[in-house]
């Protein structure tokens, strides 16, 4: 068992609440990292273990210094949640990009093979 101290649930969570995606929009590592009032947390997952929580940085700010704290059971089961949403958020961003290329190939498909776009509409309809 750590001596490290462990993190205030209120500030935990309203840090926690502040975590944005600082990685892109890749899903190969999906990262998270907030501030807030003397607490940092800095998350990722990689995608081949699964996005399983990789907790990178949990500190809190003491006498001017941070100081790294162990998160508990219950504050990494949040994490990992929010990890796995903002995954799910990744894959839909993904996901509506390859629609949009897919579109575009489809439009272009169409403009080769007879003239313009919405012609196969017009002569099947």
């Amino acid at each position: 068992m750590s001596n490290l101290k462990t993190m205030e649930s209120t500030l935990f969570l309203m840090c926690a609440s502040k975590l944005r995606r600082d990685t892109g929009d890749d899903l190969e590592t999906v990262g998270m990292s907030a501030e807030f009032n003397g607490v940092s947390i800095d998350i990722y997952g990689d995608s081949d273990k699964g996005h399983e929580l990789i907790i990178s940085e949990f500190v809190i700010k003491d006498n001017e210094k941070w100081v790294s704290v162990e998160p508990t059971a219950s504050q990494k089961s949040s994490l990992q949640a929010v990890l796995y949403a903002e995954v799910l958020k990744v894959t839909e961003i993904q996901n509506e990009a390859i629609e949009r290329v897919w579109a575009q190939m489809e439009r272009e498909n169409e403009i080769e093979k007879y003239g313009r776009e919405g012609a196969i509409y017009n002569s099947h309809y």
